[in-house]
């Protein structure tokens, strides 16, 4: 089922079919290769980020106990990593207060080319500013929103190498030179 905003399509359909099927070769090698491109590319980085808090936040939701604490832990520490690249890259984002949930009270919310991903979470997020934006209400919409942005700016990334042509690779390596790793790429 398709969950449509104003200007993008995100797929909303049962997370465990979506992490199986996210970007064509699952959350766990789309992460290997975002691993692989943020040698050079630090948007990748940012990109490895979304993907590792959401797979966090969803385990966190999957199992009780304990087990959940440690992964909601776990989610709290990749936002504080998270927090250097945002301002590196001027992206809108920030903290704000959240009375609708019952139990947990903050939201943290990222913008990236005009994509909003937010995520409740119980620990405090230090040096994160005020967030002024409002949500824009998609709920369950995270992990595709991670997957649109992934493929956009990193089209092949389920490619195997031997599918790779050499014109492909050549357009990558041309548009990374144009697109520094201090730059975060065009998102259309």
């Amino acid at each position: 089922m398709q969950t449509e905003n104003t200007t993008h399509k995100f797929r909303n359909i049962d997370i465990d079919a979506a992490r199986i099927d996210f970007c064509k070769i699952g959350t766990r090698k789309t992460k290997i290769r975002l691993n692989s491109y943020s040698r050079t590319n630090d948007f990748a980085k940012v990109l490895k980020l979304l993907l590792e808090i959401e797979d966090s936040n969803l385990n966190a939701q999957k199992y009780p106990g304990y087990t959940k604490l440690a992964y909601y832990q776990e989610k709290a520490d990749l936002l504080q990593r998270l927090l250097p690249l945002c301002y590196k890259f001027k992206l809108r984002f920030g903290t704000n207060s959240n009375t609708s949930h019952k139990s947990i009270k903050n939201v943290f919310f990222v913008e990236i080319g005009g994509i909003q991903i937010c995520w409740l979470y119980m620990d405090e997020v230090y040096g994160a500013p005020d967030y002024e934006g409002e949500w824009d209400g998609l709920l369950n919409s995270t992990l595709g929103k991670i997957e649109h942005l992934i493929l956009q700016s990193f089209p092949f990334i389920n490619e195997k190498r031997w599918q790779l042509t050499k014109s492909t690779v050549k357009a990558h390596s041309d548009s990374s030179e144009k697109n520094n790793s201090d730059q975060m790429p065009l998102l259309t």
